[in-house]
């Protein structure tokens, strides 16, 4: 009933293609099974990571909505994208039996092993990327057998070594080869040169030997746009024929050892828009009147050795946003044209040989954030639009001659972080409205100029180092400053006293006010400083007692509070402090100097205090006399000491002598016929008969109602009688 609505010619047509599709289906069929055993296989082979658990056998799962894996308009396997999967081992080599895989990228996991030439079975695949795995060992000479039709070689961040292969350069279609961040330290093919369809070539961070320079041949990769050899250890010259490189956008030869000058061919490349050429050996100068490329974002050719004027030709570069030409030896004026660059964000141009005063329009044309010109011969003004567009960061500018007032528009420049401007001679005074309107102010160093002004009480909350030494700032000590670090105002006119317990200051670690005016007492709240490590007061108008306190500091190894009114005695805690250097030289103290610090390294510390005394010769102190009175009362002492000893023995040598005598009457009348006999009961150096001879008349030591008492002490000696 059904075949009766259709004429014979379309159902002839019909059952052609049943006939042709019926077959296909079946064997697509049997291709998707095949395909996802060898998935399994796969999985397996790579030891069942969790990362596959999706890859399973179940019948309701579609194999092309596995992780990872990506299927053509077909259904057939094509795509295998499982990056940062922990995927470990060696590549299995059942991965070649997907025979429409165009696409493998198992990049950073930890794939081990040499480098998997079964890959060259993989006869669809166009990419590959291989790379931050762990493989080793050198590149195979036969290279050139993976698939033709491959256009991406991605072997970045591995750990292969030797000689890149010559062969390398017989990849007929090859658009980008990724050989960076591996261990080549053998050669560097020219063959290179031969990939007519490359497009990028990274060969960076590769310890080739020193003698390695970059092939010429490299000029005929004129479909190349993005070169990075950066940190090769790369020699010679830049080869002139870079000249050549029509297509070329992205240059980086930088952090090597490359000489000569900078071909003027590289400034006439009309696409390139990046070039980093820092820390070579480049010399020479830049010609401005090869600069025929306009379309530069970046230039950094800092860290070399240029010389010459910076081209007014850069002020034609509306793109350019990053000029870096620091660390060379360029010499003349900024070209003034630099100012109304619309793209500039950041300058840096110090450690030169440049004069003249910054471009007048510098910060009004562009969202300029990062000025660094120290370290020259600069003078001039400091420009008054610096910050016009509300995105200056950091202004460096020390180390050069400029001068004159610094300009009102600072009060309303909200993103200043880093004012750097120490070295000048700056006047005037410092704009009032910068500490608070710059609220992520963290470094200002304005030190040895000439400016005046106040500190606010509060200082900003996030300022770490603030140097303002050597100008004629007045006022009191602020009293808060939480996140400080380095507070440096010596040689200024700051007044009034030190903060009582300077817990608004407890991060600090330098705290240098010498040669002001403050007065009053040290604190014993300085102990809240626990983390200083240099304190000089040196030379104001201190006046009391130092405080203990101060040695309780458990990091500081100098201080300094010479040249003030301290009295009183040295606190013996400072003993305890570890100290580099200690100078409390021309104050008021008094007493003993503390037993540890009388060293000879603390020979001038305790000079101009008159008061002052050590038992230490070296230290050009007064002796003490109450240490040299106290070694004589003790010599005295001793001496009265030995006399008792002496009257005691005596003592006893008498008692002993009367208390004999008195025995030996009573014997004599108890047997006067018997024989007179003593019993020691004590080794004695003298017998009977030395008592007896000494029973003389002029031994008569008293008389008393039993009789004389006579001694012997001239026939022997007292001191027998002592064990």
């Amino acid at each position: 009933m059904m075949a009766a609505k259709f004429p014979p010619a379309s159902r002839r047509f019909i059952l052609l293609l049943l006939s042709i599709y019926v077959p296909l289906a079946k064997l697509q069929t049997e291709s998707s099974e095949a395909e996802k055993h060898t998935l399994l296989q796969i999985k397996s082979d790579f030891g069942n990571p969790p990362s596959l658990d999706s890859w399973n056998n179940s019948t309701l799962t579609n194999l092309c909505n596995w992780t990872g894996v990506h299927c053509d308009d077909y259904g057939s396997v094509s795509q295998i994208s499982l990056p940062n999967q922990n995927i470990a081992g060696q590549l299995p080599p059942s991965m070649c039996n997907l025979i429409n895989l165009t696409v493998l990228d198992l990049n950073n996991n930890s794939i081990s092993g040499v480098f998997p030439t079964l890959l060259y079975n993989c006869s669809s695949l166009r990419y590959l990327d291989i790379s931050q795995n762990l493989l080793v060992g050198n590149l195979p000479n036969d290279i050139h057998r993976l698939p033709s039709q491959l256009t991406d070689l991605i072997l970045s961040g591995n750990n292969f070594t030797g000689d890149i292969p010559t062969s390398i350069g017989q990849l007929p279609a090859i658009q980008r080869l990724c050989l960076d961040y591996n261990l080549f330290n053998g050669a560097l093919p020219a063959e290179i040169g031969n990939l007519s369809t490359l497009e990028t070539l990274w060969l960076a961070n590769n310890p080739f030997p020193p003698t390695t320079t970059i092939p010429p041949k490299f000029g005929n990769l004129t479909r190349l746009t993005y070169l990075w050899m950066r940190q090769a250890n790369l020699g010679g010259e830049i080869p002139e024929s870079f000249g050549k490189l029509a297509a070329l956008q992205h240059l980086d030869l930088s952090i090597n050892s490359l000489s000569g000058s900078i071909p003027d061919g590289i400034w006439a490349l009309a696409n390139l828009r990046f070039l980093f050429l820092y820390k070579n050996q480049l010399s020479g100068g830049i010609n401005g009147t090869a600069i025929k490329a306009l379309s530069f974002e970046s230039i950094d050719v800092s860290q070399n050795q240029l010389t010459g004027r910076i081209p007014e030709e850069f002020g034609g570069m509306s793109n350019l946003s990053f000029l870096l030409m620091y660390l060379n030896r360029f010499s003349g004026e900024i070209p003034a044209n630099i100012g109304l660059l619309p793209s500039l964000t950041d300058l840096r141009l110090f450690n030169n040989r440049l004069s003249g005063g910054l471009p007048t329009e510098l910060g009004k044309h562009s969202q300029l954030w990062n000025v660094e010109v120290d370290d020259n011969l600069l003078s001039g003004e400091f420009p008054s639009d610096l910050c016009a567009r509300g995105a200056l960061v950091s202004v460096i500018m020390f180390n050069n001659n400029f001068s004159g007032n610094l300009p009102a528009s600072l009060n309303k420049c909200f993103t200043l972080s880093n004012l750097m401007i120490y070295r000048n001679n700056f006047s005037g005074e410092l704009p009032a409205g910068i500490w608070t309107a710059a609220v992520n102010l963290t470094t200002v160093m304005i030190g040895d100029n000439s400016l005046t002004g106040t500190l606010p009480n509060v200082l900003p909350w996030n300022l770490t180092r603030l140097e303002i030494q050597n100008n004629h700032f007045s006022g009191n000590l602020p009293s808060t400053a939480k996140n400080l670090i380095v507070f440096n105002a010596n040689s200024n006119l700051l007044s009034g006293p030190i903060p009582t317990n300077l817990s608004g200051f407890s991060q600090l670690a330098v705290l240098s006010l010498g040669g002001n005016q403050i007065s009053g007492s040290l604190p014993p709240g300085i102990s809240n400083l626990r983390y200083l490590t240099d304190l000089n007061l040196s030379s104001n108008q201190l006046v009391g007692e130092i405080p203990s306190s101060i040695g309780t500091l458990p990091v500081l190894i100098s201080l300094n509070l010479s040249n003030n009114q301290l009295s009183g005695a040295i606190p013996s805690a400072l003993g305890d402090l570890r100290l580099n250097l200690l100078d409390l030289s021309s104050n008021d103290l008094s007493g003993e100097i503390p037993i540890t610090l009388q060293s000879k390294a603390y020979a001038q510390s305790f000079t101009s205090n008159p008061g002052l005394c050590s038992s230490n010769s070296d230290l050009h102190i007064n002796p003490c006399k109450s240490r040299t009175e106290g070694s004589n009362g003790l010599a005295r002492g001793v001496r009265i000491l030995i006399a008792i000893l002496v009257a005691l023995v005596l003592i006893a040598a008498g008692l002993f002598a009367f208390f004999a005598a008195k025995d030996c009457r009573q014997r004599r009348r108890a047997d006067i016929d018997q024989d007179w006999k003593m019993t020691p009961f004590q080794s004695l150096d003298f017998t009977e008969e030395s008592i007896i001879r000494g029973l003389k008349e002029e031994n008569v030591v008293g008389r008393g109602g039993s009789g004389r008492y006579t001694a012997w002490l001239p026939e022997f000696d007292p001191a027998a009688l002592w064990p």
